[in-house]
């Protein structure tokens, strides 16, 4: 039968990493929805960053986005903990920390944005429900 394999591209890893996300957020599992989110955003960073900071220009609206952009712990340090225990290279390893549905949200949104940013013409269902409110995080009851 041959081992299992796919061939893939940038566009459809990172929409299925996008799409995953949103999953895990609406089940909870915010460490794996958050980290998702990161990969399929850092998959993408650097093309069309000018309309990518248009685009999350437009949706820091939402309350979520401008909530973690003020967070002390930003989403940065959340992403570097969940890669490596730390907050900084070298730093003290750091076992226990805490993720809230807005940072999570936040950062779909962003992922959501830069995609926007470089495939404007595909839309998904799933980016486009969670982009009109669907993807709160409110079912998790966690804030």
């Amino acid at each position: 039968m041959g081992t299992p394999r796919i061939e893939t591209n940038l566009q459809f890893a990172s929409m299925r990493q996008i799409h995953a996300a949103i999953e895990h957020l609406e089940r909870g599992d915010f460490e794996c929805a958050i980290a998702l989110a990161d990969e399929a955003e850092g998959t993408l960073a650097g093309a069309d960053e000018v309309h990518f900071l248009q685009i999350l220009k437009g949706i820091s609206r939402f309350h979520e986005v401008g909530a973690a952009a003020e967070r002390t712990d930003g989403l940065n340090d959340r992403m570097h903990w969940l890669k490596h225990a730390r907050l900084i290279l070298h730093g003290p390893r750091i076992e226990k920390a805490i993720i809230t549905n807005v940072e999570v949200t936040a950062t779909i949104r962003k992922a959501i944005a830069r995609f926007r940013a470089v495939y404007a013409e595909v839309k998904t269902p799933q980016m486009l429900s969670f982009e009109n409110g669907a993807g709160s995080g409110s079912a998790t009851g966690n804030e």
